[in-house]
């Protein structure tokens, strides 16, 4: 299955976040665990809104900005 464009922006969104953190220290932020970031990151994985929506939560963030503002 080909990623969406939504994935790709998520997916940029969560490494530009991430930063040099890995994802041991980084998806507990998120409320994700390691393999789900990791998935997320790669678009091996599609997010849905509840997770979408408590990631923008939780980076103090809306999801309008992770998915359109980029």
């Amino acid at each position: 299955m080909k990623p969406s464009p939504y994935d790709e922006r998520v997916s940029k969104f969560l490494r530009e976040k991430r930063g040099s953190d890995t994802y041991r220290d980084f998806a507990p932020k998120l409320g994700l665990t390691r393999s789900t970031l990791h998935r997320l990151e790669n678009m091996e994985q599609s997010i849905t809104l509840a997770k979408l929506h408590a990631i923008a939560l939780r980076l103090r963030t809306s999801v309008e900005e992770i998915l359109i503002k980029q």
